[in-house]
């Protein structure tokens, strides 16, 4: 067995940047699942996107964004649900316009989640998707007092977050 022996599974990430404050127009690249690099033992959900437009001078038409929730945070189920059934909704608004936050929300379990995260992450690419983020800080907790971007996620022509669950903070 040579130094490169097991390549074939290795896996590595482009090189994005976090989402930060400012109204965002994005289409979904990428949902997949990683072992963190970081914590031995802990997983993480990542989603990475195209910005399409931006008012953030910190991105650019073009750039890939992405969100990373590690399995090892108490909100990290919520954080999940939240932005999988906003982009979830456009994907199935594309095929039945009608559908609701509600009956996508419905659907989201931990089979839904295994089905999209499957293969290499790209099944469910290319829906848009609008995204706030908003500067702020944590109330609660060992991270209290710390800043954060809270994003909030919409359909492209919303002006009201969807009624997916909200993140706990």
């Amino acid at each position: 067995m040579g130094i490169f022996s097991g390549i074939e599974n290795a896996t590595f990430f482009a090189k994005s940047k976090n989402i930060p404050a400012g109204t965002h127009v994005l289409s979904g690249k990428k949902i997949s699942v990683a072992p963190s690099q970081k914590n031995r033992g802990v997983t993480n959900f990542i989603m990475e996107f195209d910005v399409v437009s931006t008012t953030s001078h910190e991105i650019a038409q073009g750039d890939v964004v992405s969100i990373v929730y590690p399995s090892s945070k108490v909100s990290f189920l919520g954080n999940v649900k939240y932005v999988v059934a906003n982009y979830m909704l456009a994907s199935e608004r594309s095929v039945d316009p009608s559908t609701t936050a509600e009956q996508v929300n419905s659907k989201i379990d931990e089979d839904y989640l295994d089905a999209i995260t499957d293969g290499d992450g790209t099944l469910y690419a290319g829906f848009e998707v609008k995204c706030v983020g908003t500067d702020t800080i944590i109330k609660t907790g060992p991270n209290a007092g710390q800043p954060f971007t809270r994003l909030d996620w919409y359909q492209i022509d919303d002006t009201t977050p969807n009624t997916a669950p909200a993140a706990p903070f």
